[in-house]
């Protein structure tokens, strides 16, 4: 396993995302990978306090799950990353909710659920750019302060956000944010194929102002819905969110590149797809978020595999 430093946390390279922890995905299936994860050498697991709160039962279904597990497990040295300020409306998408009570609300409630004293990790889900930069650093500081969180972090920010605040931070003696959280993957995708406007993504903006700042990136879907594992064989094969979010002309040449890499090293698109952000010239750590077991096991069988430089760039051209 492939580790990287963020704001002095060792993170491993490949995150387990949790996003239907506790609804979709049954208790059993959960602390299965939970346990396959963290003996495989991973050490970050990835929640928010909206997972999945648009599903029924769902509030904090994730958060709660992921505490359940910590405490039967006795698992020891697991970061743990989560995030706060969303709204789920079914009639309009994800929208932020951020005022200094609501957030205050959502971190206790997260500790309380996971059943820890202090996050490592703790991000903004959405921005609300009615609210000025300062502020914005101003509340998440107050919970680092507190000791809530040891790092800072947004998701799903423009870099020019993440700019601004962190300047003003730099310059004021505020704790500035350590990590980005995007849409990041080895296929291309707009926030319209997503159908969501307020989405991040690794657009030509991202990748320059997280190549220039040096700025670590946790890349979201970085399985792109498994449309290269399920179109490996034929896009035939392709179907939900890999077909309709995915399947482009420019995804197509994309998956004839990453069948070349697989055959060629012998690994598996869904191993090739988290090379692509580990190995990357941006930080990056690639989040697998696995709904089957053997999806996990597929995913991290070859934690190791580092993608050259020139298979990196023939996905960006």
């Amino acid at each position: 396993m492939k580790f990287c430093d963020i704001g002095g946390i060792k993170f491993s390279k490949i995150v387990l995302g949790t996003c239907y922890f506790g609804t979709r995905i049954s208790e059993k299936d959960c602390f299965e990978m939970m346990d396959y994860y963290a003996s495989h050498g991973g050490n970050v697991i990835d929640t928010a306090f909206s997972y999945a709160d648009w599903l029924p039962d769902g509030d904090q279904a994730s958060e709660r799950t992921i505490g359940k597990w910590l405490k039967s497990s006795g698992a020891k040295g697991m970061v743990i990353s989560t995030k706060a300020g969303l709204t789920k409306r079914l009639d309009s998408g994800c929208a932020a909710n951020i005022s200094f009570e609501q957030l205050n609300t959502e971190i206790d409630k997260s500790l309380d659920a996971l059943g820890i004293s202090s996050l490592d990790a703790w991000l903004l889900h959405r921005d609300d750019e009615n609210i000025p930069v300062d502020e914005m650093v101003d509340m998440c500081n107050e919970f680092a302060k507190e000791g809530k969180t040891k790092l800072l972090g947004v998701s799903n920010w423009r870099p020019e956000r993440v700019a601004a605040a962190n300047e003003w931070a730099n310059k004021n003696g505020r704790i500035p944010f350590a990590v980005s959280q995007i849409l990041w993957s080895a296929a291309q995708i707009t926030k319209e194929d997503w159908g969501d406007p307020q989405l991040g993504v690794m657009d030509a903006d991202a990748r320059k102002y997280y190549s220039e700042s040096k700025m670590p990136v946790m890349a979201f879907s970085a399985l792109a819905k498994g449309f290269f594992s399920k179109g490996f064989e034929s896009i035939d094969n392709l179907n939900g969110p890999a077909k309709e979010r995915f399947l482009t002309p420019r995804n197509i040449e994309r998956l004839e590149t990453m069948r070349r890499i697989c055959r060629e090293n012998g690994v598996s698109p869904s191993a090739a797809c988290l090379a692509y952000v580990t190995s990357n010239p941006i930080q990056g750590v690639a989040l697998a978020g696995p709904t089957k077991p053997y999806q996990l096991v597929d995913a991290m069988s070859a934690p190791d595999f580092v993608m050259s430089p020139d298979d990196i760039a023939e996905f960006e051209r």
